[in-house]
């Protein structure tokens, strides 16, 4: 399921939203992965997508046996349509971070249903470089 948002004040909310479940999140678990970008959350100039114009939350059932790996699917095929597009795009898992429950009824999030994979999307002001990665690392190769 799809949910597109480009209303400006709604996305800031939403932005607003998610800062404060991650620091709530934070301050009851200080081990919590997320702990790492408690300096970048407090700003209050951050926004979660980088005021992109866009967002598509990829989202299902919730008890779903493989709902991260088709909303992944699908949100890796969107990204590279978006790409093919002259768009950029951002996989920004902090925006799976909304628990208010009015604001979940707002966006039309139904209940029993989590948001997997929340899309920033928009025009970039610049292209950027491939980023080097590391070699695979073939574990085995079985010959005949």
């Amino acid at each position: 399921k799809f949910i597109v948002v480009t209303h400006r004040e709604m996305l800031d909310r939403i932005s607003e939203e998610c800062k404060k479940s991650l620091l709530e999140r934070i301050a009851s678990n200080p081990n919590d992965y997320a702990k790492k970008y408690e300096k970048m959350l407090l700003k209050e100039a951050f926004h979660i997508f980088y005021h992109a114009p866009a967002v598509i939350f990829l989202l299902g059932e919730s008890g779903l046996k493989n709902l991260h790996v088709d909303c992944a699917l699908a949100a890796s095929y969107l990204m590279m349509s978006a790409t093919s597009r002259g768009l950029g795009t951002c996989w920004v898992n902090f925006a799976t971070e909304i628990h208010d429950p009015e604001l979940r009824r707002i966006l039309g999030i139904p209940d029993q249903h989590s948001i997997v994979a929340p899309i920033a999307l928009g025009y970039p002001s610049k292209v950027p470089g491939i980023p080097h990665r590391k070699d695979p690392q073939i574990l085995k190769i079985i010959e005949s």
